[in-house]
């Protein structure tokens, strides 16, 4: 599989440095959107025809130091039908993505401590599960959920 199918296949919807990557050039980029191979949606934004952008793609490339959290983690894994005005993004400590791309992007940020975030990482034996650049732990969340479901369906 060439460059561009790879690219194609794993990031439909990719940004500027994702593409670099992947080998292509600024010239190539420019040259594949004039042949309209791939579309510009913004600046250092694109997309190839015939898909849907996919805004959970776009901010884990854009953000690759945040982990989706909270509402935006579960709507992941498919655990709701609730379609929140922001995206829950938690990133380490001392990291601060621009107020400006926050807003433009609707991302609510959260902060963790850089050894809080390692720890949770290292301490997790289940299966680790990839979504663009953001790490996930398909197999604690619901184990989580199962657990706050039963004691409150005991509670009543």
């Amino acid at each position: 599989m060439d460059t561009l199918a790879q690219l194609e296949h794993d990031y439909p919807t990719f940004i500027y440095k994702t593409a670099q990557q992947y080998g292509l050039s600024k010239d190539k980029i420019h040259e594949l959107s004039i042949e309209g191979t791939i579309e510009k949606i913004d600046r250092g934004i694109y997309i190839f025809p015939g898909y849907l952008l996919d805004e959970f793609s776009l901010i884990s490339q854009k953000f690759s130091r945040g982990v989706f959290s909270l509402v935006s983690a579960l709507i992941i894994h498919n655990l709701t039908d609730e379609m929140p005005l922001h995206y829950d993004l938690t990133f380490p400590k001392g990291y601060h993505p621009s107020a400006a791309s926050l807003k433009k992007y609707h991302i609510k940020a959260r902060y963790l401590s850089k050894k809080a975030l390692f720890i949770r990482y290292q301490n997790r034996p289940n299966r680790k599960w990839w979504h663009g650049s953001s790490l996930f732990y398909r197999t604690n969340l619901i184990r989580y959920l199962e657990i706050k479901t039963n004691s409150t369906l005991h509670q009543k």
